[in-house]
């Protein structure tokens, strides 16, 4: 889908961008290097090639920053060779709060972008990253073009899933600052279950209490959280929206998007901190909803990150509900891996 005919309207371009028809220029986007800026990119350049980030670039004036990052996204642009996940390691360093875009040149970082084909997702960083760097007011006009850029990546299961989840969280977070709402990548409406949510819990999910603890939780990326995390997690001590949202997942009863099942899982582990009864008792209804497949795949649990999350949770409780709940998983669950761990969890 193309997303320039839904960008808003424009004042004059910023100088020193390069045509977006031009899709072949990869030189230098701006005013001629200085000595700092030509070694500045020369790092950039190799970074990108090492699977590293540049360098020193947190030492860098903000406008040598600002050029290199044009730098890596015309590379992208133009690349017309194997896919590269440069941009995605470098771009982060090349972002600070130093560093001031306008609308003008989130419109131009789109345009240039639209079309572009190869699976890394490397031409969409610029974008991202400068739109979560504008205030609502400057991202006036922007959602619609900014959807169509999520909508694009976000399924395509030929962009490795750790590109995809950066991206996700950038244009997320932009979206839902422009539209006033939860970010579109916590919950979202293209995952059954997220679309649900939003519509059972309304404008509660639109906070930023809601936003911070749903973020917290997604940013889980192993199925055990370090102690530095959960320290962490005891700064969103008052259960919203943590219980509500797990509460709906076990109404739910399906598939959910693997960004959502990461979501989820972060969320059992915030709330296996809370020692009440009734939070147990939840843990127990979310295992058994995690771990129920569809008939046609039995293999295939609903939600398999948290299912194996909630497992290794109750592994630790004692309380007779919990143990009465790992014996069912273990006579119903047809997952090898799953079982697995619920039998080890059973010994412990």
């Amino acid at each position: 889908m193309t997303w320039t005919q839904l960008l808003p309207e424009m004042g004059e371009e910023a100088a020193g961008f390069v045509d977006p028809d031009d899709r072949t220029r990869a030189g230098s986007p701006g005013p001629g290097p200085d000595g700092l800026l030509e070694s500045a990119l020369r790092a950039v350049d190799e970074a990108s090639g090492s699977w590293a980030r540049p360098a020193g670039a947190a030492g860098w004036p903000a406008e040598v920053r600002r050029q290199a990052a044009l730098r890596v996204h015309l590379r992208a642009i133009g690349n017309g060779g194997a896919p590269d996940e440069g941009p995605a390691r470098v771009m982060p360093a090349l972002f600070g709060d130093d560093v001031r875009w306008t609308r003008s040149e989130l419109a131009w970082a789109l345009r240039t972008s639209d079309g572009y084909d190869h699976y890394d997702g490397g031409g969409y960083h610029l974008a991202g990253h400068i739109a979560v760097s504008l205030n609502p007011a400057e991202l006036q006009g922007f959602g619609p073009a900014l959807r169509a850029v999520l909508d694009e990546f976000i399924d395509c299961w030929s962009t490795p899933r750790h590109i995809r989840r950066q991206l996700a969280v950038l244009y997320g977070t932009a979206i839902g600052r422009a539209a006033g709402c939860l970010p579109l990548d916590l919950l979202p409406w293209s995952c059954g279950f997220g679309e649900v949510a939003r519509q059972k819990l309304g404008a509660g999910l639109d906070g930023p209490v809601a936003t911070a603890t749903l973020r917290h939780a997604a940013s889980l990326t192993r199925p055990v959280p370090s102690r530095a995390w959960l320290r962490e997690a005891t700064r969103f001590p008052d259960g919203w929206p943590i219980e509500a949202v797990l509460e709906c997942f076990t109404e739910h009863r399906g598939y959910v998007w693997f960004g959502t099942d990461e979501l989820l899982r972060g969320l059992v582990w915030m709330l296996s901190l809370d020692p009440r009864e009734e939070a147990a008792a939840l843990l127990c209804r979310v295992a058994v909803a995690a771990s129920t497949a569809d008939p046609a795949w039995p293999r295939s649990p609903f939600a398999p990150q948290t299912a194996a999350a909630a497992v290794e949770v109750l592994a630790g409780r004692t309380d007779e509900l919990s143990a009465r709940t790992l014996a069912g998983l273990s006579r119903t669950v047809r997952s090898r891996p799953l079982l697995n761990r619920i039998r080890k969890a059973r010994r412990a």
